[in-house]
């Protein structure tokens, strides 16, 4: 069993802007809407994927830390 999991959260418009897709808004937005309903059925932690990378990045290896020890 996982002692955590993770999901980075970005709208459609922003995963679009950074990556051209194989897919267009519409898919994306749709995506984005079933992980997020999927995130809430597992109890996976939903993080806002637009923030800086080292802020994220340094949340993640804390919680990771954490959870470790226990």
């Amino acid at each position: 069993t996982p002692n955590g999991a993770w999901l980075l959260e970005v709208p459609g418009e922003v995963a679009l802007a950074r990556k051209q897709e194989q897919y267009n808004l519409a898919q994306l937005k749709e995506q984005e809407s079933l992980l997020r309903e999927e995130a809430l059925r597992l109890g996976v932690t939903r993080l806002d994927g637009t923030r800086p990378m080292a802020e994220l990045s340094q949340y993640i290896a804390t919680e990771v830390w954490e959870r470790m020890k226990r």
